[in-house]
């Protein structure tokens, strides 16, 4: 904007001294006042259109009250068509540039079998997707990635990333989406069939361009017992289940390794002459290694850490035969001085927020089925009592959902911050507290356009769209701006108010139609992937040139109307402050 600014004041003038004439320009003003109603008559298409507008804003104008009703109703009816046919999609998406396949093997799975029950489906994903769009692919065993540079994965020998790279969208027919929808059907089928194997939990995700959001459904579970948020978390995997469009319901509260726990008897460990730490450090020795003796080599000095094979790590058995040194020297079983209870299973990591347990529930969702908003919806409805059930327990509906509401909140926060400031810039320049309000009029008028063209081309409403909608506000107040400032200027040199709003909009009409233009023909190669498609902006783009369309043709009818009602109601005041023989003081520079 600070460049445009430039350019027009410096730039612009020099380029009009040496193409334009004087005369030319008298002589286009001399037209542009000629005809009862200020038309052009230049001739042309653009005298055509000048014609036609000027009689057409004449015809609205004696009719000013009929006209701006029914703008607003159709506004209104775009709003209710809104509410009932358009879904919000945070990120909608679209093209997708890679997909991304998580995989959990049962907990304590070493490195060499979730690596070999990798490998069947590498080749599922070579056969199922086209070789022509999958550009490359990565398998990484041990490691757990949210995205392909997540920078703090999450790792454990039971865990793998299967990363698939697709070539660019601009180069292959089919969408990420459908190809994700197809390796699944093919993973289940193979599963059913014994490839794959069948403890192989699998998340497929499609990597979008775009800033990183959390998963579409994520329920936060908060309370001190373990059990009961497994208890609850189960309750709400059941229900995701059920909803159609829901796939990869999974939680973190999944049992882990078997914990073997037993208690030090201190009498029997006394009469051996053992104590607990000694006991805890054989244990400890045997199963996590300790550093025995280095090796030097070169400049190097390596660690040799002794522990017992794995063979001889599993089992209860093994544990009970482990002996342990005395203060004389002697050896004492384990199982000697102990008394063992039953192993039950672990987790491997319970997460915790201002020191109480957190469980997570979370699900992605088939886009075109349902949406984040409408799942989280019906859970809502579902588990309404689910507090009141478990006293002590706290339900938070996160990710997806949750950084909608942040971000429409701030978004919202924003907008209005933006519209108090530019009606105080406006109100100190007009010295008016009414011609603001005239000003900024157009502006949720072009949310007509931004769902028209939003229903028409199949787009859910995204935060990119409304994004559209915020810019669309600036080039919006822009026009009318100086539209309203060339009918304050007309009336100076025309005591007819008619005649002057009519001349005013005719010669704003031609610069107002033209930047329109020029910027919605900029924005079509964005918005239909003209040269190279990008799914994550175009929302954006078409919203706002869209809207910037419908925006245009109100701005040069709505505000006209609006600006002869408000000297109508200013008349109107004048008029009942003097049958009461009432007087103000006058207005600044009267």
């Amino acid at each position: 904007m600070c460049a445009s600014w430039l350019a027009a004041m410096f730039i612009l003038p020099s380029h009009l001294e040496t193409f334009a004439r004087v005369k030319d320009v008298d002589r286009m003003e001399g037209s542009s006042d000629q005809g009862n109603n200020g038309g052009s008559s230049s001739g042309g298409l653009f005298g055509a259109l000048t014609d036609g507008y000027s009689s057409f804003l004449s015809f609205c104008l004696h009719r000013r009250y009929l006209a701006v009703g029914s703008l607003i109703g159709v506004f209104i009816l775009s709003l209710v068509l809104a509410a009932a046919a358009l879904n919000f999609v945070f990120f909608p998406g679209g093209g997708g540039e890679g997909i991304l396949v998580r995989t959990r093997m049962p907990q304590g799975t070493n490195l060499e079998t979730n690596l070999g029950a990798l490998k069947p489906l590498e080749q599922l994903a070579q056969e199922t997707l086209p070789p022509e769009d999958l550009e490359s692919m990565q398998t990484r065993v041990g490691v757990e990635l949210a995205n392909p540079t997540d920078p703090a994965p999450s790792e454990a020998t039971h865990r793998g990333t299967l990363i698939l790279n697709l070539t660019p969208v601009g180069e292959r027919e089919k969408d990420a989406g459908d190809m994700l929808a197809s390796l699944r059907k093919a993973t289940e089928k193979a599963r059913k069939e014994g490839i794959v194997h069948p403890d192989l939990s699998l998340d497929f995700r499609v990597q979008e361009g775009g800033p990183p959001v959390g998963m579409p459904v994520n329920v936060e579970i908060r309370g001190d017992d373990i059990e009961t948020l497994r208890k609850i978390a189960d309750e709400y995997m059941t229900y995701l289940r059920t909803i159609d469009g829901v796939f990869d319901v999974s939680t973190d509260l999944e049992p882990g390794k078997l914990e073997y726990r037993f208690d030090v008897n201190e009498v029997k460990a006394a009469r051996s002459e053992l104590n607990v730490a000694a006991i805890a450090t054989t244990i400890r020795a045997a199963f996590d290694g300790a550093i025995a003796t280095t090796v030097n080599e070169g400049e190097d000095e390596i660690e040799v850490r002794v522990r017992f094979p794995d063979r001889a790590r599993r089992g209860e058995e093994n544990l009970r035969d482990v002996y342990v040194s005395n203060n004389k020297g002697g050896l004492v079983p384990l199982s000697a001085v102990t008394d063992w209870g039953a192993p039950t299973p672990g987790y491997s990591m319970i997460n915790r927020l201002n020191f109480r347990r957190v469980g997570k529930v979370q699900a992605n969702v088939e886009k075109g089925t349902i949406t984040s908003a409408e799942v989280n919806q019906k859970l809502i409805d579902k588990f309404q009592d689910i507090e009141k059930r478990y006293p002590g327990y706290t339900i938070n509906y996160g990710g997806e959902e949750e950084d909608r509401n942040e971000s429409l909140g701030n978004l919202a926060v924003l907008f209005g911050f933006a519209m108090f400031a530019i009606y105080m810039i406006l109100a100190s320049f007009f010295r008016s507290l009414i011609l603001p309000v005239v000003v900024m009029s157009a502006i949720p008028f072009g949310l007509v356009g931004v769902i028209l063209a939003l229903l028409a081309h199949g787009e859910p409403l995204s935060f990119m769209s409304l994004l559209g909608v915020v810019s669309l506000a600036g080039v919006v107040v822009s026009n009318t701006l100086v539209l309203v400032q060339f009918i304050i200027n007309r009336r100076k040199e025309d005591s007819d108010l008619h005649s002057a709003v009519v001349r005013a909009g005719s010669m704003r009409f031609r610069p107002v139609l033209l930047t329109s233009l020029t910027t919605v023909l900029g924005l079509i190669p964005t918005v239909y992937g003209i040269g190279g498609e990008d799914a994550f902006v175009a929302p954006l783009a078409l919203s706002f040139g869209y809207g910037l369309i419908f925006a245009t043709f109100i701005t040069l009818v709505l505000v006209p109307c609006l600006y002869l009602i408000a000297e109508d109601l200013k008349n109107f005041g004048s008029a009942l402050l003097e049958k009461f023989n009432i007087s103000l003081p006058p207005a600044p520079g009267e």
